[in-house]
């Protein structure tokens, strides 16, 4: 039996809900690492451009993490593992999550 819902698609395919959840990647404060390198991480690995990924640098500053973005299951934990590649290779102590949304929660 298919569930009334508001978005066609999960009407069609019940258990396509299942498949399209998001994942909320964040990068958590820390003060050693270097401005420079959470703005290159940004606009290399997350295709920001320079305005977007000062916007998300101021909001790294004022809170205890910023939400880079929102991405299927499979590219955020691409996503984590190449930022910790990066810092790995660059020395930067930098902490990053996947978070699953939890009713659809942006």
């Amino acid at each position: 039996m298919i569930q009334k819902s508001k978005n066609r698609l999960f009407n069609v395919l019940p258990n396509a809900k299942k498949l399209y959840t998001l994942y909320k990647i964040r990068i958590f404060k820390d003060s050693t690492v270097s401005k420079y390198f959470i703005i290159y991480l940004l606009k290399v690995i997350f295709s920001k451009s320079p305005s977007q990924a000062y916007a998300l640098y101021s909001q790294y500053l004022t809170k205890e993490y910023m939400v880079v973005g929102y991405y299927p299951r499979d590219f955020a934990i691409s996503y984590k593992s190449l930022v910790e590649i990066y810092a790995g290779k660059n020395k930067q102590n930098i902490s990053c999550d996947t978070k699953e949304l939890i009713n659809n929660e942006l």
